[in-house]
């Protein structure tokens, strides 16, 4: 992992129109407060609803664009979402799913 980011992939066409800022030829959006980004969903192998989120900034998944949270909002975001059976964890080689239950779990021991 990058850090402690989860890179998440989003549809574009829920950022504002216009970026922020330029940052090595690739155009920065801030969302701001009360603001909504739609983040893409994808299906786990059991055909259930899934958020995924990629280990590196590099992964195909996310060229289309990203929001950058940290891996312990990523979790949050999945246990808050009524319609989430749980998350996919992208890295470069290799995926896993997790169900909500596991998530809750693995949040509840690093406490």
């Amino acid at each position: 992992m990058e850090g402690r980011k989860a890179y998440v992939p989003i549809v574009t066409d829920t950022l504002s129109k216009e970026p922020k800022h330029r940052l090595g030829g690739v155009d920065i959006y801030k969302a701001e407060p009360g603001s909504k980004v739609q983040m893409k969903l994808f299906q786990a192998g059991n055909g259930e609803p899934v958020l995924a989120g990629a280990t590196m900034v590099s992964h195909p998944m996310v060229e289309q664009g990203y929001a950058n949270v940290d891996w312990f909002e990523f979790f949050a975001l999945v246990l808050n979402s009524q319609s989430l059976w749980g998350a996919l964890i992208c890295s470069k080689t290799s995926h896993v799913g997790l169900s909500k239950e596991y998530i809750a779990d693995i949040l509840a021991s690093s406490k």
